[in-house]
């Protein structure tokens, strides 16, 4: 570490006394002049006594000069300090310091006065010492002679296997060019995805629609019955509600969503076109949840952490009232949608940790049609 220190220098100028002139003798009016054979007092400026170095101040760099002005009292001490010109923390340091300060007071006539001086304080930064480009070398331990063993002495306990504990740590794997990968907060700022982050997937090239707006893709010329969709590994029937509503997963539980346009693992089996995976997201001890109300349907899900956060719980869900709406545009026409996730988790130890995650969705949509025979209504679901 470098070391730092400080110099004090030498008084500036001489002083300027607190009383500047002498009264008139009582009587007499002052002419300005001075009355001949009359001597100029003897005037001694103070001289330091006891000013010790002042410590260069922490977290400051280079050199730095500060000029102080005092008032030493007739006593010697410092009886007031203000800093003319320099820059912080030196100012600071400097001014703090003069307050211990002890002078020889100035005199007048060889009686002691206050006085008033400026005082010069200079830091300098000590820089660390170069090193020795030719060090002695250390001594070479020479071998002495071997002990002669004892007979008597028992043999060495034989040596066992050594367990040596490695801990691997390595970056996480990276995808192949061929993945297109979207977390959670780039899909809530990505316009027209709603939130829902495989909706999202519709942004990545070689994907289309079949219709705007509606969200099933062909990827890469295979039609969206071709492609597998996964959540934490288990396989998802379908991806959205029925009559183009949300995705069947809440979009808060979705950590990162990746699009496996060409090559992807053989651990999601055979498929002739893509594979849609998502992440959930890591469980968190502290409380918190979040709610969506829209015009078809409404959606909460709350986590939070028990057990002294060893343990954790999810808790979420939508509902669709799309029934209620479209009756009264369409009451032939019935569509309802609703989901479930829950999820709990427990640390067993600090490596070791139980998960039971459950996820679940219906959707119904049917039409009602009167026969022109019998005039009977016949429900036809979809």
């Amino acid at each position: 570490m470098t070391r730092f220190r400080s110099i004090l220098a030498v008084l500036l100028a001489l002083l300027t006394w607190a009383s500047a002139a002498r009264a008139q003798p009582t009587g007499e009016q002052p002419t300005g002049e001075q009355p001949t054979g009359e001597q100029p007092p003897e005037v001694v400026p103070p001289q330091a006594a006891d000013v010790p170095d002042v410590p260069y101040p922490d977290g400051a760099e280079g050199d730095a000069e500060v000029i102080l002005v005092l008032v030493v009292d007739a006593d010697g001490s410092v009886r007031s300090a203000e800093v003319q010109s320099g820059d912080e923390p030196f100012a600071s340091a400097a001014r703090e310091a003069s307050t211990s300060w002890r002078f020889t007071p100035a005199t007048r006539n060889d009686k002691p006065v206050a006085a008033k001086i400026r005082f010069r304080v200079s830091f300098i930064e000590e820089t660390p010492p170069e090193p020795d480009p030719y060090p002695t070398p250390a001594p070479v331990p020479t071998a002495g002679p071997e002990p002669t063993p004892d007979p008597k002495a028992p043999p060495p306990p034989a040596i066992g296997p050594r367990v040596i504990d490695v801990t691997v740590a390595g970056a996480p794997v990276k995808h192949p060019p061929s993945v297109s990968s979207f977390t959670r907060a780039e899909v809530r700022q990505l316009p027209g995805a709603f939130g829902d982050p495989f909706r999202a997937i519709e942004v990545l090239p070689g994907v289309t629609p079949i219709v705007s707006g509606l969200p099933f893709f062909y990827v890469r010329g295979a039609p969206p019955g071709n492609i597998g969709y996964y959540l934490d590994g288990v396989r998802v029937p379908y991806l959205f509600h029925v009559a183009a509503g949300p995705s069947v997963v809440h979009p808060a539980i979705v950590e990162r969503v990746d699009l496996y346009a060409g090559g992807y693992p053989a651990r999601f089996g055979r498929y002739s076109g893509a594979i849609v995976s998502a992440e959930s997201t890591e469980p968190r001890a502290d409380w918190h949840g979040e709610g969506v109300l829209r015009l078809v349907d409404a959606g909460a899900l709350v986590e939070g952490g028990f057990a002294d956060g060893r343990g954790t719980a999810l808790l979420g869900g939508r509902y669709s009232y799309t029934a209620l709406v479209l009756s009264q545009l369409s009451p032939q026409i019935t569509v309802d949608y609703r989901d479930f996730q829950g999820r709990a988790t427990y640390d067993i130890t600090d490596r070791d940790r139980v998960t039971l995650f459950a996820f679940g969705a219906y959707d119904y949509m049917s039409q009602t049609r009167e026969l022109d025979t019998s005039g009977e209504e016949v429900e036809s679901v979809l």
